[in-house]
């Protein structure tokens, strides 16, 4: 447990260093006022013949104006444990955050899906939480091999305001 709560506030030092400095990734999360607090939300959204289970959770925050769509790794799921000590210490520090399950995931299956079908549920998600979300920024990222689709689909010109890349 001890190592497990090390590795997380050493990587939201990382996450808590990039946000404070001037740059595109600080200028991803400016802050503005909302006209209203936002809930929290369960959703399935279709990715081609697939259906994947995603949740928002809400900055804790009153005037959060980021949503980062947060892609879990390989070996985990979006509500594992360190994908949702991450989400709150990122809702506390003023961004909404989308998780989801890839579709491997939602067969419970072990083996990832081709990077093409990880890509096009990244995208999946994004749209049907823009539709949902009151926000001007959209970071994409996530864990290992979640943060590995999202950057080779920003790489391929999927437009964002920000990558956050954990355990890359």
């Amino acid at each position: 447990k001890l190592i497990h709560r090390h590795w997380i506030r050493s990587r939201l030092t990382t996450v808590t260093r990039c946000m404070s400095r001037r740059g595109p990734l600080a200028n991803a999360i400016a802050m503005r006022p909302n006209s209203a607090m936002q809930r929290s939300a369960s959703w399935t959204v279709g990715v081609g013949d697939h259906a994947v289970s995603a949740a928002f959770d809400p900055a804790t925050t009153p005037d959060a104006s980021a949503t980062f769509v947060f892609a879990h790794g390989a070996g985990g799921n979006m509500g594992d444990r360190g994908v949702l000590a991450l989400s709150a210490e990122l809702r506390k520090r003023g961004l909404h955050v989308v998780r989801f399950n890839f579709p491997y995931t939602e067969r419970n299956s072990r083996r990832p899906d081709p990077m093409p079908l990880l890509q096009d549920c990244i995208v999946a998600v994004e749209a049907h939480a823009r539709q949902a979300v009151d926000a001007r920024r959209w970071i994409l990222g996530g864990r290992s091999m979640g943060g590995r689709a999202a950057s080779m689909l920003v790489a391929y010109g999927h437009a964002c305001d920000g990558l956050l890349l954990l355990a890359y």
